[in-house]
């Protein structure tokens, strides 16, 4: 089988190295490579290969020995990992010891040849790591470049949903028009937001974001207005509200479904006139804000139903730009996947990769919550994997299925709806840090979470996250 098509001699896909401090196993290696129909690189030194690939975006397939002068194989792997994310290793070892080669997968190589090495191990071996590399390639996990423009302030995708959503940023940026997002939970709205600010004449001055859900709404008003000393019981001293604070720059409504009518009444005059009065006070203050909304419901049906004023709706709407849900667009998760684990390895200095069986699962799940559900699957498994490899079983939610049991096994009886609506949203705020997050992922509102009447408290400690 010639696989030379594949490597850099023909200007090709990827690169391998031989490694090792005999002269005599290098020439045998070399020999299987080029019956094969590879040329590969041939070095004594462990420092010349690192200094080789560091900063190099071309996959390498590195043959390396263990015990070497100067830095062993583990060392030499070891440091690689800190260099560049697109090698891969395969030790060749003397060693017949059992914990060498556990040692070395831990450690995150590929395979563990035993000298001697005859030619049909060592072709079986190679092609089963040049499928492998392929495989990686093929899902994007070594193509961290393809983010050069095609990533907005962490809206990541490359499907023709998301390049039409990052055309539609460009052309709207510069304007002044308000913007509705829609979109179901966990989608990236804010982020779109946030692009749209950042590429927008305004980006110098703030992006202020208030989810409306989490306001209570006897403080609605004061917190997007402002109020005076003495408004109420409570103020103490003046505030000036989030339209003031984002003045000259840019304030992003998310939620904005949830706002109750008569504070929708004072938002539509403040963007037909420019100007709030803040709770109290007797004078209006002028404000220059551009707006921008989000929502997961739909407005449309609530303007009919009575629950949303329809000329807001309209004031709100002038450009509408829709997200579609991760599961409609599954071509997004060969950029996101590297992207998301990319920044773990940034906040947290480790390089880790997921197994083949952990990508096939992320490839067929449907993400109800979606980017954000993958993003806290991603580091969930990356801090409890003990080794470089994330495999499927970190992935899968093990104590879903224990919970679905407990549903059914209550004294051989169906549960009532309000025991199941229970245990299902104490599990979901078991799997969230905020109770933010907790609402976004039941798709509701905060308010409507925190008036539903369960004992759901406990899970929280008000001051850091939540107490299991």
């Amino acid at each position: 089988m010639s696989l030379k098509r594949g490597f850099m001699s023909d200007g090709q896909k990827y690169q391998l190295i031989l490694l090792d401090d005999s002269e005599s196993d290098l020439a045998v290696l070399k020999l299987f490579s080029n019956k094969m129909g590879i040329e590969p690189i041939v070095s004594t030194s462990a420092e010349d290969v690192i200094s080789k690939v560091t900063n190099s975006e071309t996959p390498t397939l590195i043959l390396s020995d263990i015990s070497m002068p100067g830095m062993t194989g583990f060392e030499f792997l070891e440091k690689l990992k800190l260099e560049s994310e697109h090698v891969f290793v395969i030790f060749v070892s003397g060693n017949q010891e059992l914990e060498f080669p556990i040692r070395a997968m831990r450690l995150g190589a590929m395979d563990y040849l035993t000298k001697p090495v005859v030619y049909p191990v060592f072709e079986a071996r190679i092609q089963k790591a040049i499928e492998t590399i392929e495989t990686k390639i093929e899902l994007g996990l070594l193509k961290r470049q393809i983010f050069k423009g095609q990533s907005f302030e962490g809206f990541v995708g490359e499907s023709d949903a998301i390049r039409n959503i990052f055309s539609m940023i460009s052309k709207i940026s510069s304007f002044d028009s308000s913007v509705l997002i829609t979109g179901e939970s966990g989608v990236g709205k804010e982020k779109v937001a946030r692009s749209i600010h950042e590429r927008s004449p305004r980006s110098k001055a703030e992006f202020v974001a208030v989810n409306c859900a989490a306001l209570p709404e006897n403080l609605m008003e004061s917190e997007l207005f402002g109020h005076v000393r003495g408004a109420f019981t409570g103020a103490d001293k003046d505030s000036p509200g989030l339209f003031v604070t984002a003045n000259n720059g840019t304030l992003f409504l998310d939620e904005v479904a949830e706002l109750p009518l008569s504070l929708q009444a004072k938002l539509l005059r403040v963007l037909q006139e420019k100007e709030v009065r803040p709770v109290g006070g007797r004078k209006n203050v002028k404000v220059d804000v551009r707006i921008l909304c989000a929502t997961h419901q739909d407005l449309e049906k609530l303007v009919r139903e009575g629950k949303f004023r329809e000329d807001l709706y309209f004031r709100l709407n002038v450009i509408p730009v829709h997200i579609p849900p991760l599961r409609e667009r599954k071509d997004d998760l060969k950029v996101l996947i590297p992207f998301l684990l990319g920044r773990l390895q940034d906040r947290w200095g480790i390089r880790k990769s997921l197994s083949e069986d952990a990508l096939t699962y992320l490839k067929g799940h449907s993400f109800p919550g979606n980017i954000r559900q993958l993003e806290n699957m991603l580091e969930r498994a990356y801090i409890l994997s003990s080794e470089n490899i994330i495999t499927r079983d970190l992935l899968e939610n093990k104590n879903l299925s224990s919970t679905k049991r407990q549903l059914f096994q209550l004294d051989d009886q169906l549960p009532s709806l309000k025991e199941v609506e229970l245990l299902y949203i104490q599990e979901i705020l078991k799997r969230t840090e905020t109770k933010d997050q907790a609402a976004q992922v039941l798709g509701i509102g905060r308010k409507t979470l925190y008036r539903k009447e369960f004992e759901i408290e406990d899970y929280f400690d008000p001051n850091g996250p939540p107490v299991l």
